[in-house]
């Protein structure tokens, strides 16, 4: 239930941004259910391959569109920057 909420105050908050396109949509839907895989939101752990596997986008549509919904807000992304360890995003708005 969590997951729906979250995804809701989403849609409805980039609805009047236009900074927001359907890359950034598919990044944050992919996040919400690895939060569902992992039974929780806050942190998610991420491997940027995977999630680029799963949203079907390059490496710097990912890079671009992970760093715009931090720096816009709508999630908190630390890097790992380490191959070996999982990155961790925040979902809360």
């Amino acid at each position: 239930m969590e997951g729906l909420c979250l995804l809701s105050i989403f849609l409805n908050a980039v609805q009047t941004d236009p900074r927001i396109g359907l890359n950034h949509i598919g990044l944050y839907t992919v996040l919400l259910d690895y939060g569902y895989e992992q039974n929780k939101y806050n942190p998610v752990l991420i491997k940027a391959q995977e999630v680029m596997a799963r949203a079907k986008i390059s490496v710097a549509t990912y890079h671009r569109a992970i760093h715009d919904l931090d720096d816009f807000g709508y999630l908190k992304y630390i890097p790992s920057f380490n191959h070996r360890k999982k990155s961790k995003v925040f979902l809360s708005l």
